[in-house]
């Protein structure tokens, strides 16, 4: 191999490394990028999720405590009183449009 075929060998190799090194480097940036732009995204969606959250526990708390109330009641009208109050509950449940609590029915 003569002189001038080992100097373009060389010089096909630098030019090659530094091609592979500037894409290289493109495409950490172009992917840092994409997950900025997805934990923006995740970002802004996180409080409508929490407030649904937020507002299902709210139910449900209200639900357990009115069931905590039914439970240490001491009445003597008891099976009345814990029939209307289901029922309430139910009526209220199906208002709001979340979980239904007629326990007949199947959950498919």
């Amino acid at each position: 191999m003569d002189a001038g075929m080992a100097f373009f060998f060389c010089f096909i190799v630098v030019i090659s490394a530094l091609v592979l090194g500037t894409v290289k480097e493109v495409a950490k940036r172009a992917i840092a990028l994409k997950e900025k732009r997805l934990d923006a995204e995740r970002a802004a969606a996180l409080p409508a999720f929490s407030g649904e959250v937020a507002a299902r526990l709210d139910s449900m708390e209200q639900r357990l405590r009115v069931l905590e109330r039914i439970a240490t009641d001491g009445r003597t009208d008891t099976a009345a009183t814990l029939a209307r109050e289901i029922e309430a509950l139910r009526a209220q449940q199906e208002e709001a449009h979340g979980v239904p609590l007629n326990l007949k029915e199947k959950v498919q």
